[in-house]
């Protein structure tokens, strides 16, 4: 998708917000390297070799898992992110084919997150991310590759396509849908009070009804003697 196709959303962020988290220097390939098998390999152009990569990740680790219990303990997300290790985002490479590092990593969630927020004030966020329509995720996209040029290695945008899909419900739980709750549970709160107003009015005017419809009982029956 070209940039025209998000431009019509425009885009509020300070540009100064934005430029601070693209703090490293960007170095666009050479047709070299677009042209060398191993270079993009190395760089996971394509998805598949992410997926083949990842693959075989797992089955060593599970492999050294079973040879030495003792490495779950060191290989806890939390604790590597900790240590400045990239978790979640090793497929994101910079143009030497180094994955990025943890502090890379928190940035581009951040600026993801913020564009979120924006899209959000334009009525324009989806429920999920695979119901955003075309004009939304090819500004989404066009964005995240402008302020995080690593995101641009790589065929069809499948990089900042895979880190809306890995984080867009868990952040759309927390920070839409309990806001919603949140709102729906005060607004029933406020409702409880006049409820039980009415209750108590509809409780006292109770024995004066009962009293009206007695007499207009008893005067009905003097009107039939």
């Amino acid at each position: 998708m070209g940039h025209t196709a998000g431009a019509n959303l425009g885009f509020a962020l300070p540009a100064s917000q934005l430029q601070s988290l693209s703090s490293l220097p960007w170095v666009a390939p050479s047709d070299e390297q677009l042209k060398d098998p191993h270079w993009r390999k190395l760089v996971f152009w394509a998805k598949a070799d992410w997926d083949d990569h990842s693959h075989a990740d797992v089955s060593n680790n599970l492999a050294d898992l079973v040879s030495d219990p003792s490495l779950q303990l060191t290989q806890r997300g939390p604790s590597r992110m900790k240590n400045g290790e990239n978790v979640k985002m090793k497929y994101v490479r910079n143009v030497d084919g180094e994955e990025v590092s943890a502090a890379r990593a928190a940035d581009i969630r951040k600026g993801m997150y913020e564009i979120w927020q924006y899209l959000q004030g334009k009525g324009k966020l989806p429920d999920t991310w695979g119901q955003a329509d075309i004009e939304t995720a090819a500004f989404y996209r066009n964005r995240m590759r402008d302020n995080f040029p690593e995101l641009g290695l790589c065929e069809a945008n499948w990089k900042a396509d895979k880190v809306a899909t890995d984080n867009y419900s868990h952040w759309y739980r927390r920070h839409i849908l309990k806001k919603v709750s949140v709102k729906q549970e005060s607004a029933d709160l406020a409702e409880v009070p006049s409820k039980r107003c009415d209750m108590a009015v509809e409780l006292r005017n109770a024995p004066q009804k009962k009293m009206k419809s007695a007499q207009a009982g008893s005067d009905a029956m003097k009107e039939g003697t």
